[in-house]
């Protein structure tokens, strides 16, 4: 997934009402073929191993889950004994070090299309992979800043800086770009752009006085100061969010029962509590 400046709409944007459709068919099976198949692990696992301390398991996880990540691993911790160690980054730098064999156990993505290139590539285990949520653009200012009452607002010279994650790594940092391309504002605001390596770091600008708003996910925001804007769907790519297993994983049993306990009701709740969409139902 690159930035680009021609104003053509990229790949990804093409690519994501088809395989978006094609996994939201497939998604209420799969949630609960994740949740038996899961279940049926940890039991066993439970059985063969009694008294064996709590495993660990690594998951690379996009940054737009560092607010809901330490929730979720407390709560998955408290139904399996199995704690969570996180590895935060931008999606496009995760997929990129499952690629060069980093030792981990489950990829929870920002969107699809990193997920299907790995599953492509063979480094993903089949039957694992589902949609967790959905994500969504805002625009968050700081406290002092008046807000913009709508998108095309951002055009507004007092808006000097706008920070947003790395388009060519990070999908909300594409879909901030696709966002201001699609409302007509990229070549506004591409000369006062601060570009974060991940959305995280472009939300730390915006709130140490680097940028004056960011264009951000709303699970990252949703009970932090400041104020924000939804920005409106139609403007970019669905951000269904993605979780899969990683084929060379040494964890299996935990590994699978996390893919499945990330789509319960329980850990649902938590992710809507922070703002996400919940996943499609596939009717």
């Amino acid at each position: 997934m690159g930035s680009r400046t021609d104003g053509a709409v990229p790949r990804s944007r093409a690519r994501a009402g088809t395989a978006g459709e094609r996994v939201r068919a497939r998604a209420a099976g799969a949630r609960m073929r994740l949740l038996a198949v899961g279940l049926v692990a940890l039991l066993g696992a439970c059985r063969a191993a009694p008294a064996r301390p709590p495993a660990e398991l690594t998951v690379s996880a996009a940054a737009d889950l560092m607010q809901v990540a330490p929730e979720l691993g407390r709560a998955y911790e408290q139904a399996t004994g199995v704690r969570v160690r996180w590895n935060f980054g931008a999606t496009g730098q995760l997929a990129r070090q499952i690629t060069e064999g980093a030792p981990v156990d489950v990829f929870m993505s920002a969107d699809l299309e990193h997920v299907e290139d790995l599953a492509n590539a063979g480094l993903m285990m089949r039957g694992t992979r589902a949609i967790y949520a959905v994500g969504k653009l805002v625009v968050w200012t700081p406290p002092g800043i008046a807000p913009p009452k709508t998108f095309a607002d951002l055009a507004a010279l007092r808006f000097r800086r706008i920070a947003f994650a790395n388009p060519r790594i990070a999908p909300y940092g594409h879909a901030a770009e696709e966002a201001l391309r699609m409302s007509g504002l990229w070549n506004i605001v591409k000369a006062r752009a601060v570009i974060g390596e991940n959305v995280h770091q472009a939300l730390l600008y915006a709130r140490s006085g680097g940028a004056d708003a960011a264009l951000v996910s709303a699970s990252l925001v949703q009970h932090t100061d400041g104020q924000t804007l939804v920005v409106p769907e139609e403007l970019y790519p669905r951000l269904y969010q993605v979780v899969q297993v990683v084929r060379d994983t040494r964890a299996e049993p935990a590994a699978r029962t996390f893919a499945a306990w990330i789509v319960s009701p329980e850990a649902l709740a938590i992710l809507t509590r922070y703002g996400f969409d919940p996943p499609p139902s596939g009717d």
